[in-house]
């Protein structure tokens, strides 16, 4: 999967006719974003503007979808990490992405490390814990079923 984001993103970063737009950028400054996206697809802009305040209805199979039903702007994304298992996942996402794929996509990895590690680690420890508990042993159990459901499928199509 890293793989396939490296090139992804060299890919978009390096080709024309690629728009890349960050999701705060569409958050913080809303028309400029896009006037420069009408722009890119060549349509007008009233075309997309006029649903900027529409309320989002219908479900995308969001089990959250009731708590929101519109984007806010907010650039304190970071703070749910206020635990040290958020935290520590956070780090490890990040490794995982990468500094040079963070850079790509138009962000620094020391500020962002900067802005988890400043938060106080205010939040539900117990249950933060118990879910952290629950993923490890899931990543232990999900290969073998996974294996398993990968035969029962080959066995089926080669039954066929």
């Amino acid at each position: 999967m890293r793989l396939i984001l490296s090139k992804l993103l060299n890919f978009s970063t390096k080709n024309p006719d690629v728009l890349q737009i960050k999701y705060e950028e569409l958050l913080d400054n809303t028309e400029h974003t896009l006037l420069k996206l009408c722009k890119y697809l060549n349509i007008n802009q009233n075309e997309i503007t006029n649903y900027l305040d529409t309320t989002i209805e219908g479900s995308m199979g969001d089990p959250n979808q009731d708590k929101f039903k519109k984007i806010e702007k907010t650039g304190n994304w970071y703070i749910s990490y206020n635990t040290y298992f958020r935290k520590l996942w956070a780090k490890k996402y990040l490794m995982w992405i990468g500094d040079k794929n963070l850079s790509l996509m138009g962000y620094n990895s020391m500020e962002i490390h900067q802005k988890i590690k400043d938060i106080k680690n205010d939040g539900p420890f117990l249950m933060d814990f118990l879910f952290n508990i629950i993923s490890i042993a899931h990543s232990w159990i999900e290969p073998t079923i996974l294996r398993e459901k990968l035969k029962n499928k080959i066995k089926r199509i080669s039954h066929a």
